[in-house]
């Protein structure tokens, strides 16, 4: 159910035998794999949080619509909508598409990837 997952956080379930980490994050749910495609760190473990960019040089801004999560063994960090890694698209996370359904139960279907929301 989705109140079983709280905002900003994330949640380890396993579904159709993987370990999948779920986040709930603003009006949002992502769920990818648990497992670090580096070295296969479990990715519930580490660091959740907003986007950090920069637009010029001496400054630092948080892009609260773009969750991150980051690897707790070597801080690999990843975009939760495409599952890409920040600092190369060459390297990836498995996403899976998840969403509520009418009574509130949270659906995950294993068999697909999540496709990223077109940005504007």
């Amino acid at each position: 159910m989705l109140d079983d997952f709280q905002p900003g956080a994330m949640a380890l379930r396993e579904v159709d035998g993987r370990a999948v980490a779920i986040v709930r994050w603003g009006d949002d749910l992502y769920a990818v794999s648990n497992s670090c495609p580096h070295m296969g760190g479990p990715l519930c473990q580490g660091h959740l949080g907003p986007r950090i960019g920069s637009a010029r040089a001496g400054s630092i801004e948080l892009d609260p619509t773009r969750p991150t999560l980051s690897c707790s063994w070597h801080g690999w960090e990843f975009d939760l909508a495409t599952g890409s890694a920040l600092w190369d698209d060459e390297y990836s996370v498995r996403t899976y598409p998840v969403e509520v359904a009418a009574d509130g139960r949270v659906l995950l279907d294993t068999r697909r990837r999540r496709r990223a929301k077109a940005e504007a």
